[in-house]
Order: structure tokens, then sequence, then C-alpha cells
């Protein structure tokens, strides 16, 4: 008897808490505004962090027709108890503020997480007799090129492990004296016994070198033309791997140029318009951001604003720093997809020591020419 009473007990705390009495009330309270939203179960314990441009619409569809939902989905609405919310001026506060929340709380249910290991480097041991191509998850002043940090294991993985298929150097920790299994499969060289190839080797090393370094496209030549010949000789299978390999190999360029983005050190001064009324204002040094502050656009100080914006940056020579720990890279890769993707107008400043007259005028134009855009920003 006790434990029915207790079953129907749950069972109706869990129908006054779905049915509406706090959910819809919350929901009802939901501003059409950027936000994150932290879903909480029975045991107040916050199960998923989320955020939205659209708080309302975004935590009422959960609520919503169950037959839209994945069975993940579902399983994550059967364990909501409750929720909070916080909002924000911009979806790029959102962006930042849910990454630092997933950081807090762990929640089961954020697919963030399984992205919550250390991100790797590529190394080239240029200091060895036969360089190799690895991954490492630590930078060592030993000599070698260090390449990163990438964000996605599993595509660098891959990526790497096709160069070094195409480039066929070796895979091996030591050379050893007879020749290996990758060497018998055409994958390998084979500097363990034909130690007279070293141009060869080393020629096939600064083609992978210049490809990462952003300064030569050889490698992916040597790519398409293989991927051609092969299916000439109507080998389509090796040719689809070819092309597959390929792909990853373009995937890694991109996300070279973020890298590159990454640790550019760069000074912005971004602006986006909330509404037709408002904007926002950042400052950012090395994608910290120094200064926001949310602005009546008919209200505006354009002189004031300049002078401010001088004095944050006009520090004389910085101290430049690469970036390394993943938190930092986290919201550095937010922040410059974010930009990049929703085009925000920015104004870069370059100069470590600034000109001030030179400055004023430059900062003054794109502050006025910004501010009067109407609706949402684009370049």
């Amino acid at each position: 008897m006790i434990y029915r009473e207790s079953k129907i007990y749950k069972y109706i705390k869990a129908v006054l808490v779905y049915g509406g009495i706090i959910v819809k009330q919350k929901i009802k309270e939901l501003k059409e505004c950027p936000g994150v939203y932290l879903m909480k179960d029975s045991s107040n314990i916050v199960i998923y962090v989320g955020k939205s441009k659209n708080l309302r619409r975004r935590v009422s569809s959960y609520f919503g027709n169950k037959n839209h939902k994945s069975s993940k989905v579902q399983k994550l609405v059967k364990n909501i108890h409750d929720f909070e919310y916080i909002t924000t001026d911009t979806e790029l506060e959102a962006l930042l503020l849910e990454c630092k929340l997933i950081k807090t709380y762990k929640p089961t249910y954020n697919k963030l997480l399984k992205n919550n290991e250390r991100y790797p480097y590529i190394k080239i041991t240029i200091k060895e007799e036969f360089p190799r191509v690895v991954l490492c998850y630590e930078k060592h002043d030993d000599g070698s090129l260090y390449y990163g940090p990438f964000t996605n294991f599993n595509s660098t993985y891959q990526a790497v492990n096709s160069i070094i298929d195409m480039a066929k150097i070796r895979k091996c920790s030591s050379v050893s004296k007879s020749a290996c299994l990758n060497y018998n499969l055409n994958l390998c060289l084979g500097v363990c016994i034909n130690k007279n190839i070293k141009n060869e080797y080393m020629d096939e090393v600064k083609i992978i070198i210049d490809y990462l370094s952003l300064k030569d496209d050889g490698l992916i030549e040597r790519f398409n033309d293989l991927m051609e010949s092969s299916a000439l000789e109507l080998n389509f299978e090796l040719a689809a791997k070819i092309r597959d390999d390929l792909g990853r190999v373009r995937y890694l360029k991109q996300d070279l140029y973020n890298v590159e983005l990454l640790n550019s050190n760069r000074r912005l001064v971004v602006i986006e318009h909330i509404d037709e009324n408002y904007i926002k204002i950042f400052c950012m040094d090395n994608n910290d951001i120094l200064y926001r502050e949310k602005y009546l656009v008919k209200d505006i100080n354009i002189n004031f604003m300049t002078k401010m914006i001088f004095s944050l940056f006009n520090t004389g020579n910085r101290e430049l720093d690469t970036v390394d720990l993943k938190e930092v890279i986290d919201e550095a890769m937010i922040i410059n997809s974010y930009l990049k993707n929703n085009h925000i107008d920015y104004f870069e400043v370059k100069d470590d020591i600034i000109d001030e007259k030179k400055f004023t005028i430059e900062i003054k134009e794109f502050i006025e020419k910004t501010i009067h855009k109407k609706g949402r920003v684009i370049l």
C-alpha cells in the first residue's frame, strides 16, 4: 500500500510539473530574446544547458508535439521538472555563456561534453633523421614543428593518416633494420631498408610542412593527380578512397586557418544591432572581451565613444600569447565563428602603437557607418 501511494504521489507531482503549473507558467514569463536555459530534474540538478536567439520559442518547443522529437529529446523532456533561464542582449553572449555553464554543471544530456577532451596538435619531428608526423596533446621545446590546437580529434586524426599514406612517410617510432608491413603494403618509402632515399623522403616532408604552414597547395595537387590517374586506370575504388582523403585534407586546411586566427591576437571593435533602436559594442583583445555595453542609438556620443575605445587599446607594446587552454580556445572559436557566420561588422586595430589622429578618424567613420544601418548588420 505504501509503495502504491508513493508511485501515485510521484505521478501527481510529475503531472503538476509537466502539466503547466510550474513549467508552463515559466514559459509564459519568457521573453522572445537571446539567452540560455538550464533544464533541471526532480533533484534540482541541471541536466541540460542550451541557448537560443528566441528563448520563449525554443523552450516551448520541448513541451509541444512529442512526435516531432527524437527519442533522446523525449528522454530529456521526461526528466525535466523545472528550468531556469538567463537573458542576454545578443546571441554571441548566449553562446559564450552556454559554453561556460556546460563546463560548470557538466549536464548529462549535453552533446558538447563528448568533446571535452584536450585538443590535439600536429607534430613534425624535424630533428629526427627521418621525421614523422604525429598527434600529441602538449607542445614541448624539442625542436619539433607544432600546428594547432585542433578542436576535432577524429577529423584531424583521419586527415593526418591520409597525408602520411599519401606521402609514404614512416609511422614507426624507431627505424628498424628490416622492412615493415607498411612498406610491403606500399604505404611507406622504406627508410628502414633504404637509407639513401633521404632526399626523396625530405621532399615529401617539405610538401607536408608547406601545406600545414599554409604556404603551398602542392599536397592537394598530389591527391588530385592520384585520384585522376586511378580513375583513368578504372580503379574506381581507389579513386573514391582518395576523394574521401582529399576531403579530409581540405577540411584540415580550414581548421588551419581557424588556428591561425586563434593565434593572431586580434584586437577588435564589434558593433551588433540588437533591434532598430539599440546596439551593443564589444571591445576585444585576443578574444578576451575588455568592454561590452548596450547603447540607445539616438543617444550615442560618438566623440566620447571614440576616446574610450582609444584608451582601451592604447597600451603600447603587447606581449602576444599563443592560445593553449581549452577554455580559451572554445571561447575564441565561438567568437570567430559568430563574427564570420553572422556577417557582423567589426573594426580591427592592427597597430600596437596607435596613431591617435588616424585611429580617431577611422574608428569614428566605422561607428557612424555601422550604427546607422537598420536591421541586421550585413557586410
